[in-house]
């Protein structure tokens, strides 16, 4: 008898639950009326989109482009790429809050990578350096035409995103506390946050999570993130200049004064084949967006106009992150000779982008990105503020392959495929 009351109780409490989340989901939006022809526009299997205003959770949702918000994908399952970086950061804030870490602590001593422990620049490396991506390590070595890891520059020194650094320093956390990251994620973070439907295997991308675990971080970082105001303070400060009004803090980039009551926001987006994230708090309004997306490369199609939607703020943030780049020098190239870069080319092994001419500009299109490409020499190019593109032609003068360079490091060794 005793146990059929347990058990009484706990039905009862399930359905309590499932009555609250009903009622969170009462609230409707505009974008409601347009997901589905933008995820069939956009060829985007899955959004989850969750929703905080005024401190208050008021929408989490999951739709598939062709059945809907089902009661079956509610709970689903999303990669959350690099949002989980923003989870791992707090982490590392918490620590450094109960003075386990320090956030200027130089972390060499550790050596852990052969291949720049004995680096000088890898003695400067600190906790501040990794968490406002300013480590001078690529994102991955793998995308390095050398394969190995290395410095782009000093750390301090300038901006260069950098999921290795990241990762660096999960490895040395593991190493200082005795523990995986599941360990410390789950008792510093998950926990605190109750996201009791979340694991995590790596800091720059290895989060498995729901649109309402992700919802119910971004109110825990609202509600102060488990850290000292002076700290929280500290994590939403410029350390690092990425384009004008915004900049990196740690483990969130910010974008400043966004209106006239100087509303400004932390955010981050998160990428992957076929996966496309996007998250964004405004601390003074007290409100927040996430949406996922899984199953098609143009979800920040999705997300932009989500975003853009429901606040004038969240329209102007994509005004900035999407404002065109200008060089500071160029050259004119004929339209005729841009026909000479036109085709599909191939990155790594399946990844395939086009470059095409639009209205007399030379443009690439890379995974759901379309960028305009400007002319700075012969055969080189600049898409923005960190990335440039150098043709290389083969003996008969045509082009034959590609070097995508980041932050000034040729990274990424492209073949143009024959014409089809």
């Amino acid at each position: 008898m005793k146990n059929m009351k347990s058990v009484l109780l706990i039905l009862g409490f399930l359905t309590l639950s499932t009555v609250l989340y009903s009622q969170v989901e009462q609230k409707k939006y505009d974008f409601e009326n347009k997901i589905l022809q933008w995820q069939k526009e956009y060829n985007v299997e899955f959004v989850a989109i969750g929703i905080i205003e005024n401190g208050q959770i008021e929408y989490t949702k999951v739709f598939h482009k062709l059945h809907g918000a089902t009661d079956s994908i509610q709970h689903m399952q999303f990669d959350a790429a690099s949002l989980t970086k923003p989870v791992f950061a707090n982490a590392v804030l918490q620590l450094i809050d109960s003075n386990i870490l320090d956030l200027d602590e130089r972390i060499y001593p550790f050596g852990l990578h052969s291949e720049i422990k004995n680096i000088d620049m890898h003695k400067k490396l600190t906790v501040r350096h990794v968490l406002s991506h300013q480590s001078g390590l690529p994102n991955w070595r793998y995308m390095t035409l050398s394969g190995e890891l290395d410095f782009y520059h000093e750390p301090g020194s300038r901006y260069t995103y950098s999921g290795e650094g990241y990762e660096y320093l999960r490895e040395i956390l593991d190493l200082k506390l005795g523990a995986s990251i599941q360990d410390y994620i789950d008792s510093l973070v998950f926990k605190p946050a109750e996201m009791y439907e979340s694991k995590i295997g790596s800091a720059a991308g290895g989060m498995n999570t729901t649109i309402h675990d992700y919802t119910k971080f971004c109110k825990y970082i609202m509600e102060g993130a488990g850290i000292t105001n002076s700290l929280y303070s500290t994590m939403h400060k410029n350390h690092t200049y990425i384009k004008p009004n915004m900049y990196y803090g740690l483990g969130w980039e910010v974008s400043e004064a966004l209106d006239k009551n100087n509303n400004y926001a932390i955010f981050h987006s998160g990428a992957g084949s076929g996966v496309k994230n996007f998250t964004v708090i405004f601390p003074k309004d007290q409100s927040s967006v996430t949406v996922f997306t899984k199953g098609g490369d143009n979800g920040l199609l999705i997300y932009e106009n989500i975003v853009r939607s429901l606040s004038e703020s969240g329209n102007e943030l994509f005004n900035r992150i999407n404002k065109q780049y200008a060089p500071e020098r160029q050259i004119i190239v004929a339209e005729k000779k841009l026909e000479d870069y036109v085709g599909q080319y191939q990155l790594q092994q399946k990844i395939k982008f086009n470059i095409f001419i639009d209205k007399g500009n030379l443009r690439i299109e890379l995974m759901g990105q379309d960028l305009m490409l400007f002319p700075i020499s012969k055969d080189e190019f600049i898409a923005n503020e960190s990335t440039s593109l150098r043709f290389i032609r083969d003996d008969a003068g045509k082009i034959e392959s590609l070097i995508i360079g980041q932050y000034g490091i040729d990274a990424f060794s492209c073949k143009k495929l024959a014409n089809q």
